[in-house]
């Protein structure tokens, strides 16, 4: 019968250690949080091993070979957003979906030869559309050409 006692309060003893090693103790912070992979122990990926990615084509400014097409498509966008009849009782029609207006952007220069100026072609896709999508969202016309 002393055999039997011991043995249940040796399992007692090692179940009431298990229960106590679970717990976090009140003096010490709880940190099982920082093992579920929060962004407090994510590692940082090292650079070293991977080959530097080098960054092209992010950035126009003035002299770049693509600034007169940056400064073309602003000057279209401003021309279609001009031309949109502002009209809240309009309904939008399966005919608006397919039209497509056409400006050409001639550039402003008075001292060079006429057949040596490229004109540049913008085409506006759905305007209507488009105008429609941007006043859903609460964007004006203004604000949409100050955003470009």
């Amino acid at each position: 019968q002393r055999s039997t006692q011991s043995r249940s309060s040796a399992a007692s003893d090692v179940y009431k250690r298990q229960l106590m090693s679970s717990q976090p103790k009140q003096d010490q912070k709880n940190t099982d949080y920082l093992k579920r992979g929060t962004a407090l122990n994510v590692p940082k990926r090292s650079m070293s091993n991977k080959k530097k990615r080098k960054k092209s084509g992010l950035g126009v400014f003035l002299g770049h070979q693509n600034w007169n097409l940056v400064l073309n498509m602003m000057l279209g966008v401003q021309q279609a957003v001009k031309s949109i009849i502002e009209n809240d009782q309009y309904e939008i029609t399966s005919r608006d979906y397919k039209l497509k207006y056409y400006f050409e952007l001639v550039p402003k220069r008075s001292n060079v030869n006429k057949d040596s100026i490229k004109i540049c072609q913008f085409f506006d896709y759905a305007p209507q559309v488009f105008y429609d999508i941007r006043k859903i969202y609460g964007v004006s016309n203004e604000e949409y050409v100050k955003s470009i």
